[in-house]
C-alpha cells in the first residue's frame, strides 16, 4: 500500500471519529500497516468505523484484522460492490430477548454480488442477504 493510498483510507477514520490522528501517529500507523494490500486496509477501515468506539490504534485495526472470521483473504479477485465493500459479507445485528434483558448479536450474511458467491461454503452455509431481507 502507498502512503498516499494509506492517508486517504486512513482520512475516512479520522471524518468519521471527528478526530486527528498526529503525524507521528500516521507514521507509525503506516509502518505497522503498509504490508496490507489497499483493499484489505480499506475493509478494515469500514470494520473500525462499524465496531470502534473510538479513535482506532494500530492495534485495534489489527485486532479486526485477526479476530474477524468474516475476512478471508485469499488471493481471488475482488469485484467492487458497495454493499459489502467488496468483502462479499454485510454484517447486521439481531436482538435477543433474554429474560428482561435485549441483547444485541453481530451475524454476517453474504452478498448478492460476485464476492459473495466466491464466498459460499457448503460445509458452512452462510444465508445471503437477500434471503433475510437485508438488500
Amino acid at each position: 500500500m502507498e502512503i498516499s493510498e494509506f492517508i486517504k483510507s486512513t482520512s475516512r477514520i479520522e471524518k468519521y471519529f471527528n478526530k486527528e490522528y498526529t503525524k507521528a501517529q500516521i507514521k507509525e500507523m503506516y509502518e505497522e500497516l503498509k504490508k496490507f494490500e489497499i483493499e484489505r486496509y480499506n475493509t478494515l477501515v469500514s470494520l473500525s468505523i462499524r465496531f470502534c468506539e473510538h479513535l482506532p490504534k494500530v492495534v485495534d485495526i489489527l485486532q479486526l484484522d485477526y479476530n474477524n472470521p468474516i475476512i478471508d483473504f485469499e488471493k481471488k479477485e475482488r469485484i467492487k460492490c458497495n454493499k459489502c465493500d467488496s468483502t462479499g459479507y454485510i454484517v447486521y445485528q439481531k436482538n435477543i430477548v433474554d429474560g428482561n434483558r435485549t441483547l444485541k448479536y453481530d451475524y454476517v450474511a453474504l452478498c448478492d454480488c460476485e464476492n459473495g458467491k466466491n464466498n459460499y461454503k457448503k460445509d458452512y452455509p452462510i444465508p445471503y442477504a437477500k434471503e433475510l431481507g437485508l438488500i
